[in-house]
């Protein structure tokens, strides 16, 4: 049997263009920032990716060449040696800057352009570090670093363990402690919302205290280190440690290990149960699992390192757990977690006691509140301002921001070319930051589009309901579906990184959003412009949709129907079935990724075991859930208006869990029916 063919034939394939990057972690992700550099810096073209450019010129005077990428790098790396300190990558991109335009750029525009980019980069909430889609330009550089300056630099990677169990501690807690004895419904979901967001909370503060260990741990055994912290995932930080010698290395990661059983049992966090499956003992409260490795060790390709620190992260969790069970840390006191979801007075005495911890972390460490920056414009106001018909795409908003930006520097009466004010704009038009795997939206970010296709949709709404005539057919459907919201769901990714690893996990998460998610897009006739979607981590996706499309200047309208996204759910499922029968050694080829194990070669993406054993048989390969709802535009719960965008991305999340709650049981249902054993035939004699 024959590999199937491209299952788009319209993929934006990512090429190493660039040599001297292979072997850098996030290369291609650094690739495409140097591209963009040396375009500007010297104002050439771009190679075109549309056209699935595989190389890029040694020279030319029209595109960008190796030569121009090999001066960038050199630019780089000699701003390393030189200075002998780390620069972040929009601090790097400011000293360039300045090296290559002779001062013709004065340092005020360059100083606004950094406001600009400042209030775009304020700190990861669960973290207080860098946010998601930082982190390869921040990695890439400190391997750049590394090699220059031929010093170790190190990764020490983070894995909480079972957020998920801890937030439903927190809310059996706080069911308890206000007298609600339901706490979840048939389906294993929450009954109680409201009380379900605080025990988030508490989790996340709980996190955003450890987050701070690390840090601190490696600086106390290297002071005058330098520590950037970055989140790489869902429940992911990486701190890149620069200045570590390398014999204090080895003893950070135990130190870590054990400052996070002082806080978690602090916080009574060491024996409620694990999520996934409450009786797995060993799994059971809440923490963190560390591991380190030497980012650019001579020999050791990236993500071979960073797979081997995965499972070393994997095996230290199991370790805790036993060593929890054992009593090494401090007894156990398995009859207090039952007491706080039963006695309401035990539950509230709890509840006292994390607040004083938490007080006393977060003071200790000096974790405070969020501040908004107001150093630039709020984007959703410069998109009312535009009154667009549609919802922005990235390259609109970074237009409005850099009109934005243009206006402010006449104000402070700066003149710059069109050339050098593109120059200035790298230090801030990467916003919205795109997640750098899927090259969708982040979820941080989608709260905020949702809130702008809101606004969208109800210009879209109020201007073509103005120009119909009450019989006219359109005017019901127009008047009733105010958004469109859709959920996407991929099952399995847990079954990919234990299998194919990290890397080709990645590109997985990358063909799903490009060639099915955008692919359905297409097939089902459905415009980009009109639609946004965000990557929420692991396999699920979520967007949203204009059912309503205003055409420029009274030229009419065009409607996204119920039955258009309908095709959208049916085109996802097709096109995931051919990406199933895609055989994996092909799959990786294409996107210059290694084998594993040469035994995968000639099995398909749908052969793929699932991660989750209890899964496993009726639910391997890729499968998908997706649910549409339509989204209320005006509704009493949504009263405050910043968080109006959360509110609805719930509403799509709420949806999709209970459909793939309720696909998982007919599924499972049909799995046990073809699998259950006739009785024995008796012999007949």
């Amino acid at each position: 049997m024959s590999d199937p063919v491209d299952i788009s034939g319209t993929s934006d394939r990512k090429f190493d263009l660039i040599p001297r990057l292979n072997g850098i972690p996030y290369g291609r992700e650094m690739q495409g920032h140097i591209l963009e550099l040396a375009a500007l810096i010297y104002r050439k073209e771009l190679p075109s990716r549309a056209q699935g450019q595989k190389t890029i010129p040694e020279k030319s005077e029209k595109y960008v060449s190796v030569k121009d990428c090999d001066g960038i790098l050199q630019m780089i790396e000699n701003t390393f040696r030189r200075d002998g300190a780390f620069l972040l990558p929009w601090e790097m991109d400011r000293r360039l800057i300045e090296k290559t335009t002779e001062r013709r750029i004065y340092a005020a525009a360059l100083d606004l352009a950094a406001d600009y980019g400042e209030a775009n980069r304020t700190a990861e909430p669960l973290t207080g570090g860098h946010r998601k889609a930082q982190a390869p330009l921040i990695t890439a550089l400190a391997c750049l670093y590394a090699q220059a300056r031929n010093e170790h630099v190190y990764a020490f990677d983070l894995d909480y363990s079972n957020m998920g169990g801890t937030n439903n501690h927190f809310y059996k807690v706080l069911c308890a402690a206000e007298g609600r004895s339901e706490t979840f419904d048939s389906e294993n979901k929450p009954v109680h919302d409201d009380l379900y967001r605080r025990a988030m909370v508490l989790t996340d503060r709980s996190a955003r205290i450890l987050a701070e260990i690390p840090r601190e741990r490696i600086l106390s055994a290297a002071p005058g280190a330098r520590v950037e912290s970055l989140r790489v995932g869902g429940d992911e930080v990486r701190y890149i440690g620069i200045g570590i010698p390398p014999d204090a290395v080895e003893g950070i990661p135990g130190a870590i290990h054990r400052a996070f059983e002082n806080v978690t049992r602090d916080l009574g966090l060491h024996n409620h149960p694990y999520a996934k499956k409450e009786d797995l003992a060993e799994k059971k409260g809440f923490g963190g699992g560390v591991a380190s490795f030497r980012l650019g060790e001579p020999g050791t390709p990236y993500h071979v390192a960073a797979n081997a620190a995965d499972e070393k992260i994997s095996d230290r969790k199991i370790l805790i757990g036993k060593e929890r069970l054992s009593g090494y840390f401090y007894a156990q006191k398995e009859g207090s977690v039952s007491a706080r979801y039963e006695d309401a007075r035990t539950a509230v005495d709890y509840l006292r006691q994390v607040e004083s911890v938490l007080s006393y972390y977060e003071g200790f460490y000096h974790i405070g509140p969020d501040v908004d920056s107001d150093r630039a414009p709020p984007i959703a106001t410069l998109v009312d301002q535009a009154r667009l018909s549609h919802i922005p795409a990235p390259d609109d908003l970074r237009g409005l921001l850099a009109n934005s930006y243009e206006r402010d520097l006449k104000e402070r009466n700066i003149s710059l070319s069109r050339e050098d004010q593109a120059l200035a704009g790298l230090l801030f038009l990467k916003y919205p930051y795109p997640d750098y795997v899927t090259d969708t939206l982040m979820d941080s970010d989608f709260p905020m589009m949702v809130g702008i296709a809101r606004n969208v949709a109800e210009r879209n709404q109020a201007a073509v309901l103005g120009t119909l005539p009450p019989n006219h057919p359109d005017r019901a459907f127009i008047a009733e579906t105010p958004l469109w919201g859709m959920g996407i769901k991929f099952h399995n990714i847990k079954g990919f990184n234990a299998d194919l690893k990290h890397e080709a996990t990645n590109a997985i998460l990358g063909t799903l959003a490009d060639d099915v998610l955008k692919g359905g897009l297409r097939d089902a006739g459905i415009d980009e412009k009109n639609v946004c979607v965000a990557h929420y981590g692991g396999g699920q996706f979520l967007l949203v949709a204009l059912p309503v499309v205003a055409a420029p200047e009274g030229g009419g309208h065009s409607l996204i129907e119920g039955g258009r996204m309908r095709a959208l759910e049916e085109a996802v499922e097709r096109r995931l079935e051919r990406l199933n029968a895609l055989r994996i050694g092909a799959f990786l080829a294409r996107h210059q990724l290694p084998l594993v194990e040469d035994s995968l070669a000639n099995k398909t993406l749908g052969d793929i075991p699932n991660g989750d054993e209890k899964e496993r048989g009726w639910k391997d390969g890729l499968s998908v859930t997706t649910a549409v709802v339509n989204l209320p535009l005006k509704s009493e719960s949504f009263r405050a208006e910043r968080n109006v965008g959360g509110a609805l991305a719930h509403i799509i999340q709420d949806a999709v869990n209970k459909a793939a709650t309720e696909k998982d049981s007919r599924l499972r249902a049909a799995f046990e029916q073809k699998t259950r054993v006739a009785p024995p035939v008796p012999a007949m004699f």
